[in-house]
């Protein structure tokens, strides 16, 4: 676990629900992680988010974290 690690914690378990879907689940991890990043200067600035499914593991683009993240008014870096 990181320097971040509590206040990506503190939200997931404040925020989590059993019955979510994927992108209420996806847009809840970018904004835990992007709550430790604002939160704590350690933590870096990047964001990478997995979803593993029945389907198996898929790696989001940028581009995908972007259009999810655009409704929770935080801005992605590139690059």
């Amino acid at each position: 676990s990181g320097s971040g690690s509590t206040v990506a914690l503190g939200l997931l378990e404040r925020e989590f629900q059993k019955n979510m879907n994927k992108e209420e689940a996806i847009k809840l991890a970018i904004n835990a992680l992007s709550s430790a990043i604002k939160r704590d200067v350690f933590t870096g600035d990047g964001i990478d988010i997995a979803v593993i499914d029945e389907k198996g593991f898929k790696l989001l683009s940028v581009d995908e974290i972007k259009e999810y993240a655009k409704d929770l008014d935080i801005l992605i870096r590139t690059g």
